[in-house]
């Protein structure tokens, strides 16, 4: 055997040994100071410079590492070589290498530790940016020409460890085919194992996704999330020129695995979780589908409620009722017997048959699609191009056009999608729906509409605020009144034949905040914007199913980095231009201060506000980390405060303080 196959050989063999065992845990340090505002008394305009303060952080690491492998990677992968371990080619067959063949220099385990640190960043690089195959064959092809990238193989598929093809989990559903990722692999690839707690509690989003605009091809995926995590994964997708036939037989292996998970649990690291759904997120037409009930144009569609809807002017309506007139609410029991026929179409779901869920409250009321993509936009087209009554001239929307189009230069950077104007609305996306109804609709449109529309819309904002902060539930009752008010007043102001699925929908929304909590934790955002990741993997139209299995599978088999500062904050853009502070302590300055939430630019107008904890409104001018890493910001505080609104409650209980 040549000196090169030796060295070949045992660098495959190093590379394969540690590719078998777990890596160890990254100790990494990271400091974990909390910012905590402090602002002195207001002065004419601005106060003099205000510093704010974070906790000592003295026993904080002073240099941030990122280290993706541990630093006893060397000697582990020689002790490896030394012992018996399964050959990759016969995995039923057991032995040990030679001594010659274990034997390794100093020099040339390093250089396999470097080949095999290479190999891992260019399958993450793949991944991360969705690299196609021959553009990633393109650049093997050229870092082999160099003689320190030699042993980097030729081809994608052997660089990103393509396994073979497994049929197994593949299922023909009428009339389309579906492929099974599984409930078990999805928590353990997601679960955060730092928790205390022994419960997982999945929250499950189901809709269907168009793939191309000149077909009809189409996905319909079971997604899910842990809801301490967030982060989405697949249970399983579905394929076909159209949705399934049979949602039963659909959901059959999901339900299937999830029913076994709840009666026993799962066992991670010899630890048994306690496995429940806390709910489904869907919009109408895929719960109607899923629960095999009647759709939101049909009389008897309200899942809440056994409300009858009435047939006027060409469409299905909900009439608005006084609460002592409303019928009774929906079951879990009256599902399961079936006692308003009229509400079913067909068999009972197997949904149903999960243990301790119920069909009824368990599903939420999607506010993405009931208030977002509903009521929201039903409004601004009433007001465009609605009955005579209720439309504005051009003009008048023009303004609200031109105000949105002028908000756009001082949004900050927590809103994704800057504002557009309302000649776009039939292009708007639900996250700018949402910016327009909390944020800026009612500032633009309270020039422009009439006192009875502007305050009907005002309800309508000020009880999603409440609905959307975790902090409000004391005023519950009053989004409720609200909610209330604002389906009440929709029928004399628009129509009662206008009162639709959706805005009946909004009298039982304040039920999901009582249960799930803030709307945010039991709607389908999540999902939507996964669909987008999803979609995003498929990279031709041959077989797009398969091309989603192949790239989950190279994304789940790369060793998951996980952010232990991603609770902490991170500085970035260093300058020396000031102001500065008057001690004689050593510190640097920066530009930019980052969180897991927010962030702060003293050089953009429209990052540098704040609102402190004891409500007062300050401007940050400067960024500062002092040598025993405290983080201090330089601020100026504003004196004079003129409230938003004080109907029916004050804007300042809830930080909505305006300069």
């Amino acid at each position: 055997m040549s000196s090169r196959s030796k060295r070949r050989r045992i660098a495959e063999e190093v590379e394969y040994s540690k590719r078998s065992l777990p890596q160890p845990k990254n100790n990494t340090i990271f400091p974990t100071s909390n910012i905590n505002i402090l602002v002195e008394n207001p002065v004419t305009e601005f106060d003099n410079n205000v510093a704010m303060t974070s906790t000592d952080n003295t026993q904080a690491e002073k240099s941030i590492q990122n280290v993706m492998f541990p630093n006893n990677c060397l000697s582990d992968s020689v002790q490896i070589l030394n012992n018996p371990f399964i050959d990759p080619e016969n995995s039923h067959v057991m032995y040990s290498p030679t001594i010659e063949e274990s034997f390794l220099s100093f020099n040339e385990t390093s250089q396999c530790d470097e080949i095999f640190n290479t190999r891992l960043n260019l399958r993450k690089w793949a991944v991360d940016y969705n690299i196609p195959q021959h553009a990633v064959n393109g650049l093997l092809s050229m870092l082999k020409q160099h003689k320190c990238f030699k042993s980097l193989p030729k081809d994608s598929r052997t660089l990103m460890q393509n396994i073979t093809k497994n049929t197994s989990n593949y299922y023909s559903i009428n009339p389309g085919l579906y492929y099974h990722f599984g409930v078990e692999n999805g928590i353990k690839l997601n679960i955060d194992r730092s928790l205390d707690s022994y419960n997982v509690e999945l929250v499950i989003g189901i809709d269907g996704l168009p793939l191309f605009k000149s077909s009809s091809d189409q996905f319909w995926p079971i997604l899910a999330y842990i809801h301490s995590n967030g982060s989405v994964f697949p249970i399983g997708i579905y394929y076909g020129k159209e949705k399934p036939s049979d949602s039963n037989l659909f959901l059959s292996y999901f339900i299937d695995e999830l029913q076994l998970l709840v009666q026993n649990g799962i066992e991670i690291d010899k630890k048994v979780y306690g496995v429940r759904v806390r709910v489904f997120c869907c919009d109408a037409p895929a719960k109607s589908y899923i629960l095999k009930i009647k759709g939101h144009s049909g009389f008897h569609s309200c899942s809440r409620c056994e409300q009858e809807g009435e047939y006027l002017l060409n469409r299905v309506c909900f009439p608005y009722l006084k609460p002592e007139s409303r019928p009774y609410k929906r079951t879990h029991s009256n599902y399961l017997t079936k006692s308003s026929e009229d509400h079913h179409v067909g068999d009972l779901s197997i949904v149903a048959s999960v243990p301790n869920f119920n069909v009824v409250n368990d599903f939420s009321l999607d506010y993405l699609h009931l208030v977002c993509l509903g009521t929201v936009r039903k409004l601004i087209h009433f007001w465009i191009k609605g009955p005579v009554r209720v439309r504005y001239p051009s003009w008048k929307i023009n303004k609200i056009s031109v105000l949105l189009n002028k908000i756009k230069i001082n949004c900050p950077s927590e809103i994704a999608r800057k504002p557009r104007g309302l000649d776009q609305v039939n292009r708007w996306k639900g996250t700018e729906f949402r910016t327009f109804l909390l944020y800026f609709g009612t500032i633009v449109s309270k020039s422009v509409l009439s006192k009875v529309h502007w305050n009907h819309f005002f309800h309508l904002s000020l009880s999603m605020i409440i609905l959307l902060s975790p902090e409000y539930i004391q005023y519950l009752d009053l989004a409720r009144q609200l909610l209330d008010s604002f389906v009440e007043h929709f029928e004399s102001i628009y129509g009662r034949h206008l009162i639709s699925h959706n805005i009946h929908g909004l009298l039982h929304l304040c039920d999901d905040y009582a249960k799930f909590g803030p709307l945010d934790q039991c709607s389908t955002f999540p999902f939507e914007n996964y669909m987008g990741v999803l979609k995003n993997m498929i990279r031709k139209p041959h077989k797009p199913l398969e091309q989603i299995v192949n790239r989950y599978n190279e994304k789940t088999s790369i060793p998951k980095h996980i952010d232990i500062n991603q609770d902490k904050f991170h500085l970035s853009g260093p300058h020396c231009n000031g102001p500065k502070l008057e001690s004689t302590t050593r510190y640097s300055q920066f530009k930019v201060l980052k969180s897991k939430n927010a962030i702060v630019k003293s050089h953009i107008e429209a990052d540098s506000y704040l609102l402190t904890s004891n409500k007062k409104v300050v401007k940050v001018f400067n960024i500062i980390q002092t040598e025993h890493k405290d983080i201090l910001l330089i601020c100026k505080q504003f004196k004079h405060y003129k409230l938003l609104f004080n109907k029916p409650i004050k804007s300042s209980l809830l930080d909505l303080c305006c300069q």
